[in-house]
């Protein structure tokens, strides 16, 4: 499906650039030129590259979690700890570059 008439671009070739690395939408604004004329296709855009970039990393992620070892913590509460600094840092991350590039 074509994502962005100006420029031509369809959902295919966004899946194929989350594949080769893309992460965020500057990414393919830089690599296509997307949303540089009308703009209407960024929202579009954004949620064909979220959608890719679950289904990559649902298929890049490992069966088995590595142990992380913090000092005075078991196992567990260390991967937890982690794993919740890390998403909470994401989050608040994607949460300011979508406040930025929705203005």
């Amino acid at each position: 499906m074509y994502v962005c008439l100006c420029k031509g671009i369809t959902d295919k070739q966004i899946v194929k650039a989350v594949e080769n690395g893309a992460v965020s939408v500057r990414e393919l604004r830089k690599q296509f030129g997307l949303g540089n004329q009308c703009g209407k296709c960024t929202c579009m855009a954004r949620g064909v590259l979220n959608e890719a970039l679950e289904n990559t990393s649902v298929a890049a992620t490992p069966a088995q979690k590595p142990e992380i070892f913090i000092p005075g913590k078991t196992a567990n509460a260390a991967t937890n700890a982690t794993h919740n600094a890390i998403h909470n840092a994401a989050h608040n991350v994607t949460q300011s570059y979508f406040t930025l590039t929705s203005n």
